[in-house]
């Protein structure tokens, strides 16, 4: 990164390179001040050997009205850096959030390693029939080995009953 990259870069931007090179903002009065530190912070981060963000961190949380595991590097859970990235991760039918709690640790060795991730792995409503974002016409398509090809295209253009309801769930 040049050093016109931090000239361009907001004030959150800057604390952000500075906390993540384990710098602090002691004796930054002005902006000026910051943006020193922040190239200061480069330097430090450009001498480091690039090592993986830990996904170790791991939390529970309630968000729009869904249980959630969420996973990220711990300064992206407690909240000094704000995540570059953010992956929700949705079940299938009859599974729970928690059959994709090691994605991290397969898709984060595959990623520039500056880059922070934090995941979302929200748990489906139990239904009648398992675990579901919504109904499932289980007969409905039942049907369909025999259909036509206009039958096929009506039934998978079909918005589920529940649909718009698991979309606008709020918490």
């Amino acid at each position: 990164m040049a050093d016109s990259d931090v000239d361009q870069m907001s004030l959150k931007e800057l604390k952000e390179v500075i906390a993540r090179a384990g710098l602090n903002l002691d004796g930054c009065i002005e902006k000026p001040d910051i943006r020193q530190r922040a190239r200061e912070a480069l330097a430090v981060l450009a001498a480091k050997p690039a090592a993986p963000p830990k996904a170790s961190g791991s939390t529970k949380h309630t968000l729009g009205g869904y249980s959630c595991i969420v996973k990220a590097p711990d300064d992206v859970l407690s909240g000094a850096v704000a995540a570059d990235l953010a992956v929700v991760v949705l079940h299938g039918y009859g599974a729970s959030n928690s059959d994709f709690a090691d994605v991290p640790s397969i898709v984060n060795p595959h990623l520039d390693s500056s880059h922070r991730v934090l995941y979302c792995f929200p748990q489906a409503p139990m239904s009648a029939i398992g675990a579901a974002w919504w109904q499932i016409d289980i007969m409905g398509f039942l049907t369909l080995a025999s259909a036509g090809e206009a039958a096929i295209a009506k039934m998978i253009r079909k918005e589920p009953e529940g649909l718009a309801q698991a979309c606008s769930a709020q918490g």
